[in-house]
Parts: structure tokens; sequence; C-alpha cells
């Protein structure tokens, strides 16, 4: 069916099939979630989302790229590195990490530059405004949001266990352990889902 597809749909997923991730612990699900649902049965939709984008992709790299092995899952996983951290409600807060969306609740260690080794999680991630940006006065709802989404950073909640920003100093690689991701599940389950 895809030679009869416009070229530039072609194109598309020519290049989700060379990108194609090895495991659904690689792709990220970003969608609404009806309300109603519990935070167990929303991870579970996530999760059936991401597994089925996988197999998507995988698939596509067989029909275009059948020549290539499939791409190798990467247990510990890079995700970037601390630009800064500072206190936030007695959390340490790290700041400039790209691939924030990888950690889902996966084990974090962090790695400073000296070499020293800590294993925390994330509690949460929120955007947050630098010090002495100040939000404009009656600055409510989308405006409000509109205002964090421009002029905010994402921050990573530190576990309890990492007591001081300079646990973290700039240039500490965050590296997240997706070894209890387990197998990807069958092409078989995804599809019923």
């Amino acid at each position: 069916y895809v030679d009869r597809l416009p070229p530039d749909v072609v194109d598309g997923l020519r290049e989700r099939a060379a990108h194609a991730g090895a495991h659904l612990e690689d792709y990220v699900f970003v969608g609404a979630v009806c309300s109603g649902l519990t935070l167990e049965e929303a991870k579970e939709l996530r999760r059936n989302a991401r597994g089925k984008t996988c197999w998507e992709d995988r698939l596509l790299r067989e029909h275009f790229f059948p020549d290539l092995p499939a791409p190798q899952f990467e247990a510990m996983k890079r995700v970037g590195s601390v630009s800064d951290a500072r206190l936030v409600d007695d959390a340490v807060v790290a700041f400039g990490v790209d691939g924030y969306y990888f950690i889902l609740d996966h084990p974090v260690h962090l790695v400073s530059p000296s070499g020293r080794r800590t294993i925390t999680h994330v509690a949460r991630r929120e955007k947050l405004l630098d010090p002495g940006v100040e939000v404009p006065i009656g600055l409510s709802g989308f405006g409000l949001a509109s205002f964090y989404t421009e002029h905010g950073r994402m921050g990573l909640f530190l576990g309890a266990d990492v007591r001081s920003p300079s646990e973290v100093p700039p240039g500490t690689e965050v590296w997240i352990d997706r070894s209890d991701s387990g197998e990807l599940p069958p092409l078989s389950a995804v599809r019923r889902g």
C-alpha cells in the first residue's frame, strides 16, 4: 500500500523508520487523558500508546530498511546534563536536562563532573520561573500557562536523598536506569489494545 501514498507521506514514514526506537521506553506519549481515569489507568493508556508507536516504527523500519538490524535497547540512557540547580520548597531542583520526558518512573543516576554517582528519583517536574522573573499582575488561566511556557524552565524535583544543589553541580550527567523495563510486549498484545 505504501506505493499508493503521496510522496511526502512516504518520506515521513521513511523518516519514522530511520529513527525507530528499540523499546516502548524510547517513546514519549503526549496527549490528553480523559478525566475519570486513575493514575494507574492513565499510565497504562500511555504505555499502550508507546508500545503501538514502537511497533509501527519497527514495522516501517523492516519495510524501508530490511537490511538494517533492529535497534538495540539501552538500559542506561543519558538524557542530558544539569545546567544549574537550586532549592525550591526544600527540594533540590535541577535544570537544563533536555531529555527529561524520558525519565517517567525510572531511577535516575546523577554523575557529577568529578565522577561521584548518586542514585535517586525525580519526584516531580514543573516549569519554574527564574528568581527575579515576575508574573504580570492579573494574569490567570491560559495567559498564565502561556507565560510559564514562554518564560519558565523545566525543573526536575530530585528525591529527598539529594539535599543540596552542590550535589548536582553544572555538568552533572543525568542517566535513567531502565533495566526494570522488561521485554517489548509482543505485537499481538499491542494490537489488541
